[in-house]
């Protein structure tokens, strides 16, 4: 462990930074945690195994530096993390996030609103600084997905999360199974066992993530699988998590989506096979339909991208789709299939 003082013994806050080969954007976060000069700050990278400079670059700043022998993954590596705090507060922060000046004094200002809080979660910025198509469109798609949220929510946003220590560790932390899409299984489990969830929209972070065609996808269908995978297993108490939010973020709009482009690539199938014409009649409904649903979304592309971007982004929109609905559908096909052995 490489360890280098913080600002104070005592801290109120501690910074937990799990990081993977995040050598291209670790002195960026870390550079604006430093520029909060929040006093009652102690800062914990956690290197969970990396084989690039992460860890060089970081100790060049004023944190504890801990070392996973090999990669654990995001939740375990906060887990350890919390395991060497000693703050009141944890702050999840991940290693591609950029946070502003005032985040920890916005924090203070939470906490002393809403006493109650268990945990809040702070929300992206509209600012995307990794400027291509693909992560800007997956920046304003989070940023629209989060919209309609109110105050109380039931999953957690690890890119910035504060969580009373206590309340962790009563809890227990990340479970060693949660991979994908840890931070949102996390916070539905603290939601389903009563704890208090917030999400604020006065903390926003950027997100320094920079994705391309087959990134998007591949993350898409890992968190799309991952949460399948664990609604699967709540299945007698999922009614009750779609209506109250929990382990997700989406509209019932968001959510038609899914079944709606599934529908359009079924009846395009059947028509180029058949030539039928009710085909090509479905799958021109179907297509009106998914494009109304997107509305909302396009409006907030075309203001923020223009008119071109947006109907750019009704194709990847409806790919994204897909690969959600194929995670969905493997999750299903597993579980049969291991029901008949």
């Amino acid at each position: 462990m490489v360890e280098t003082a913080g600002k104070s013994s005592s801290p109120f806050f501690s910074v937990v930074i799990p990081a993977f080969n995040a050598e291209y954007t670790i002195a960026a976060t870390l550079a604006s945690i430093v520029d909060c000069h929040e006093d009652e700050l102690e800062i914990i990278v956690v290197d969970d195994g990396s084989t690039d400079d992460t860890a060089r670059i970081a100790a060049g700043f004023p944190c504890r530096l801990l070392y996973n022998e090999t990669n654990n993954g995001p939740g375990l590596t906060r887990n350890r993390g919390v395991e060497n705090a000693v703050g009141e507060w944890i702050v999840f922060i991940d290693a591609d996030i950029r946070i502003e000046a005032d985040t920890f004094q916005k924090l203070r200002g939470h906490f002393t609103r809403f006493p109650e809080t268990t945990a809040v979660s702070g929300v992206y910025s509209e600012i995307c600084p990794t400027n291509n198509f693909f992560s800007r469109y997956k920046n304003h798609y989070l940023n629209h997905s989060f919209d309609w949220i109110g105050r109380h929510v039931g999953f957690a946003n690890t890119s910035l999360m504060a969580i009373r220590r206590d309340a962790f560790l009563e809890f227990g932390g990340f479970a060693p199974n949660w991979k994908a899409a840890e931070d949102t299984i996390f916070g539905a489990e603290l939601a389903l066992a009563d704890y208090s969830l917030f999400m604020t929209k006065e903390i926003r972070v950027q997100h320094l993530k920079r994705l391309d065609l087959l990134r998007l996808i591949k993350d898409d269908f890992l968190r799309s699988f991952a949460m399948a995978d664990y609604l699967w297993s709540k299945l007698r108490r999922l009614p009750f998590m779609i209506r109250h939010c929990i382990g997700h973020h989406h509209s019932l709009g968001q959510m038609l989506r899914v079944p709606g482009a599934v529908l359009i690539l079924m009846a395009l199938a059947f028509f180029l096979v058949t030539g039928s014409p009710e085909a090509l009649g479905v799958a021109t409904v179907a297509t009106l339909f998914f494009f109304a649903l997107m509305i909302p979304f396009l409006v907030r592309l075309a203001k923020a991208e223009g008119y071109f971007y947006a109907l750019l982004a009704i194709p990847l929109h409806w790919l994204e789709m897909l690969v959600a609905s194929a995670a969905i559908i493997s999750v299903i096909v597993i579980h049969a299939v291991r029901r008949l052995m």
